[in-house]
């Protein structure tokens, strides 16, 4: 049985969590709220009918459909092994905090077959929906046994705008078509990290934290720029015991930029004090100003300066 989950406030504010059905929202939450310590739920339809809407009469098919639709949208992730059908949340580690976790007994997604994207993957006779067994699917993506990708196209280009912003920040000048940092992004990409923003913030965060520091603790006597490298920073966690892998720097980076940003409010507010404002509601008038800019991220980007 699935553990006490964490429900973000912010998703209150996700015009995409927000924008969904009632009915879709009540799967969504539910889905959260059972899924074990790696996201990771296997699909019974009748289970979910029973438990999601007692009272109603829902039919088999329009839960599908409803399933479907939360992996369209992107919130959660249906995949298969031969013998059943899952969900997986491809944002789970961003939300969900658990201490002395329990590895899934459940099938890794990466070594599975994602349900597709697009409308072949439903098949209608006589106004009757019906899920394609993922053996057809396989079929339809030419056998491949591997969870579907993004375009090779759309996957370049991401992995090239990143790395394009890591030269930028770091100095450095990493290849795009490394087979070592394409096989790390598209680890990443596949675990739900798709915003290009998340990599920016990281890059920043990273260079402007670790750049020319000296760690107590690093026993190996290796500077700390030696570890500015995507190795280390797209890594899915502890590379050879050190490291905490993308999804912890991306936290980390998180908490840095709100610091700098309740530093940039500090600085702006003295210098209003500074000021002398005759009238103090006009002082509180400009430092309201002020909080509010940061607060509707209007400083996104905290000041920094790259290698000249």
């Amino acid at each position: 049985m699935a553990r006490k989950r964490m429900i973000d406030p912010k998703i209150w504010e996700s015009e995409q969590v927000m924008s969904l059905s009632p009915e879709l929202f009540k799967i969504y939450i539910y889905l959260i709220s059972q899924s074990d310590d790696e996201g990771r739920m296997k699909i019974s339809y009748k289970l979910f009918r029973v438990r999601i809407f007692p009272f109603k009469n829902v039919k088999m098919d329009q839960m599908k459909k409803w399933l479907i639709e939360l992996h369209r949208i992107g919130l959660v992730k249906i995949y298969s092994d031969d013998d059943s059908e899952y969900i997986y949340h491809p944002n789970w580690h961003n939300y969900q905090k658990i201490s002395h976790s329990s590895q899934s007994i459940l099938p890794n997604p990466k070594d599975c077959t994602l349900f597709p994207e697009d409308s072949g993957a439903l098949s209608e006779d006589s106004g009757q929906f019906s899920l394609v067994s993922l053996v057809s699917i396989d079929k339809i993506n030419k056998g491949s046994s591997k969870p579907t990708q993004p375009a090779d196209d759309n996957l370049q280009l991401f992995i090239k705008t990143i790395i394009d912003d890591w030269n930028k920040i770091t100095g450095q000048s990493r290849n795009p078509d490394s087979k070592d940092i394409k096989r790390l992004l598209k680890a990443r990409y596949n675990d739900g990290y798709t915003d290009i923003e998340s990599y920016k913030l990281v890059h920043r965060y990273i260079y402007s934290t670790w750049h020319g520091k000296k760690w107590i603790n690093n026993s190996n006597g290796k500077p700390s720029d030696f570890y500015i490298r995507p190795k280390t920073i797209y890594s899915e966690g502890k590379l050879n015991g050190y490291g905490d892998g993308f999804a912890e720097y991306l936290e980390q980076a998180k908490g840095w930029r709100e610091q700098k940003r309740k530093e940039v409010i500090k600085k702006r507010q003295s210098a209003v004090k500074k000021e002398e404002y005759t009238d103090p509601d006009i002082a509180k008038m400009k430092i309201g100003e002020i909080r509010d800019a940061v607060n509707k991220k209007e400083l996104d980007e905290v000041p920094f300066t790259a290698p000249g």
